[in-house]
């Protein structure tokens, strides 16, 4: 683990400012970019672009858990993402997407110091030992997938409060995770959007509109919004950054303490303008 970066994190998330966490997605089938930088000199680079327009962090990922997409193999995805994070983790934080240890655990000594696991420890428990290990920083979040894959699929409808649900979630993710051995104030907490908490979009829309309930009711973790590019939001891909940058926003004004986006330049500019009227 890249310890000065590290502590570097570990500054930013006990400041007052919102952090910023760009997206590199090193697949061929993402849903908002799959493709466009499989080539590892082309990640790196849109690395570099990313921490030059606001990004804090990066989250490198090399499978795409979304809607259709296909499970690869650990070799596939340790050959995607393992040389780019060792030369992107001398430019800023790395965060690493993925649900496998031992991506995890490799990633972590080529320099990451963040683990994103979209299922909060249910896919690889084995997680948790790397993380308790090496002391890097993991994010757990509320997934409504029931099988030791956490793809989005579709499932049974929701019929209890969707805030109530994913509440209980991450709670029980926390308990779960602090009995493997993961500190606790190593623990970021996502409450998912979009597919990941249904297929009804009222629910992420739902969970905005009471977005601080979660943060309150988790005082002690610093808590992501991940709304970027996400289907519920409607329109044409293309079209949603605005809206996009918009709902991070409006989470951050409810206790978010991470935007993970896709353009870490707009939500640079929404948290500057925010700053700047607040100051009045």
């Amino acid at each position: 683990m890249n310890k000065d970066q590290e502590d570097k994190l570990t500054s930013l998330l006990s400041g007052s400012k919102t952090l910023v966490m760009g997206i590199c997605n090193i697949t061929p089938d993402s849903f908002s970019d799959g493709g466009k930088f499989l080539a590892k000199d082309k990640a790196f680079e849109h690395c570099q672009r990313l921490f030059d327009s606001g990004a804090d962090i990066v989250d490198i990922g090399g499978e795409s858990t979304g809607p259709g997409a296909t499970p690869v193999s650990l070799e596939e995805e340790l050959a995607r993402v393992i040389p780019v994070i060792e030369k992107a983790s001398k430019l800023g934080p790395i965060s690493v997407d993925t649900y496998k240890a031992n991506v995890a655990k490799e990633a972590i000594e080529k320099g990451a110091i963040l683990i994103n696991d979209v299922s909060g420890l249910s896919a690889d428990p084995k997680i948790a030992e790397v993380i308790a290990s090496s002391k890097a920083w993991i994010v757990l979040m509320h997934n409504k997938s029931e099988t030791s894959l956490p793809h989005v699929q579709k499932t049974k409808a929701i019929n209890e409060n969707i805030i109530d649900l994913i509440i209980g979630s991450l709670a029980r993710k926390v308990e779960n995770a602090t009995k493997l051995g993961v500190a606790k104030d190593k623990i970021i907490l996502d409450p998912g959007m979009g597919a990941f908490i249904s297929q009804d979009p009222e629910h992420s829309w739902e969970l905005l509109a009471k977005f601080e309930r979660i943060t309150k009711e988790f005082p002690g973790s610093p808590v992501m919004v991940a709304t970027s590019r996400k289907g519920f939001l409607g329109g044409k891909l293309e079209d949603r950054d605005p809206i996009s940058q918009y709902t991070a926003s409006w989470a951050t004004d409810r206790g978010a303490k991470i935007i993970r986006t896709h353009r870490p330049d707009l939500a640079s500019s929404f948290l500057a303008a925010r700053e700047k009227l607040s100051a009045f």
